[in-house]
């Protein structure tokens, strides 16, 4: 309210605590400007950050990307800066590879590309909407360029964070919303395929790695085995893929024998 008051650019929604998709949808909705980007509460960007992202926008890409990020203290930047121009399929690829971590922040998306499909965070989900709503905006771009500049600090060791306490419920909302991609996929490829069945491997070897820590096997051991099932049954595919990078094949054989 205070910055509000000395820059009437800055608009301050009051309003319950709805979750965060919902935040960002409502910002959604009263931004006027040509380019939208969206940072966590609990992390920060560099001085930098939106000179960097309207760089990579003057490309003409519907949205835009570093694939790099701080992550820790006293981390060095990035020693060689590149740029990529990735097509909407193979945009779609990245998205769902394990080398992208974080979903919706680190980017910048042209609003009239957001608002032309009505594009919206699912607020049913609290966990993987922000997947669910990059894989679909990679899906509608016209292509995606990215970068390697940090110019993001992402806070991975927030206790509360939804993506760092255990909790039975996130993993069932994870599991849905990548089922939800999987069904809204408008154009596939065997690549496509290939990161979709990779990501869903690694969230549930996630899960039951995190069960087994939790020393909650036996709460959930049904959940548990049939995780390690679909692992184990979808093995072979993705030990004959050659879009998968081989320390990901041993690390879910690995999983598979001793998770």
């Amino acid at each position: 309210d205070t910055l509000a008051e000395k820059d009437k650019r800055i608009k301050v929604i009051h309003k319950e605590n709805a979750g965060v998709s919902a935040a960002r949808n409502d910002g959604i909705d009263i931004s006027c400007g040509e380019y939208i980007v969206f940072v966590d509460g609990d992390d920060y960007i560099s001085d930098d950050y939106a000179e960097y992202m309207l760089d990579l926008a003057k490309s003409g890409a519907d949205f835009c990307l570093s694939k790099c990020y701080y992550t820790k203290n006293d981390e060095k930047q990035s020693k060689r800066e590149t740029f990529e121009k990735l097509s909407s399929l193979d945009a779609t690829a990245f998205m769902l590879s394990p080398d992208l971590i974080i979903y919706s922040p680190n980017k910048i998306f042209r609003s009239n590309f957001i608002k032309k499909y009505n594009m919206r965070f699912s607020e049913k989900s609290f966990y993987g909407e922000g997947l669910q709503f990059t894989v679909q905006a990679a899906q509608l771009a016209n292509f995606v360029m990215t970068g390697t500049r940090k110019v993001y600090y992402y806070r991975r060791n927030n206790a509360t964070s939804a993506c760092t306490a255990f909790n039975i419920e996130k993993m069932y909302d994870g599991e849905r919303s990548i089922k939800i991609i999987n069904k809204s996929l408008i154009n596939r490829t065997d690549k496509i395929d290939a990161m979709l069945s990779l990501h869903l491997c690694m969230f549930y070897l996630g899960a039951i790695v995190q069960i087994q820590m939790n020393n909650s096997k036996k709460t959930y051991y049904s959940d548990y085995k049939k995780w390690l099932r679909y692992i184990r049954k979808n093995i072979i595919f993705i030990l004959f893929s050659n879009y998968i990078p081989i320390y990901r094949k041993i690390l879910l054989i690995a999983g598979c024998i001793i998770p």
